[in-house]
């Protein structure tokens, strides 16, 4: 029985699809909430001329995000955001996901 659990999660270990991971960087040039007005209740941060989701503005998660990036932006310090399961960050912005990660850069 050991021996079969075991080759089922080696199985399971091999046929997992690894995720991508894509890291946004750049300056925000601007913090915003919603693009679409009322509609659209979510914290948007531009980056490199693109939008990314940051979460509902009623999110704490989301707040910790746009504190991150606000701090970048008044310090001119680059911001990354990461993203799991997006190829590049054109993909990220217009599927409107939320990062994973969000860091301040030297």
């Amino acid at each position: 029985m050991k021996a079969l659990l075991m080759a089922i999660g080696m199985t399971a270990l091999a046929s997992t699809p690894a995720l991508a991971e894509t890291n946004c960087t750049g300056i925000p040039q601007a913090t915003k909430v919603g693009e679409y007005g009322a509609q659209e209740g979510y914290l948007i941060v531009t980056l490199n001329n693109m939008d990314f989701r940051l979460g509902p503005a009623n999110d704490s998660g989301a707040k910790a995000r746009l504190a991150v990036v606000t701090a970048a932006l008044a310090a001119n310090k680059q911001v990354m955001l990461r993203f799991f399961e997006y190829g590049d960050c054109a993909g990220a912005s217009a599927a409107r996901a939320v990062p994973n990660s969000t860091q301040i850069l030297q």
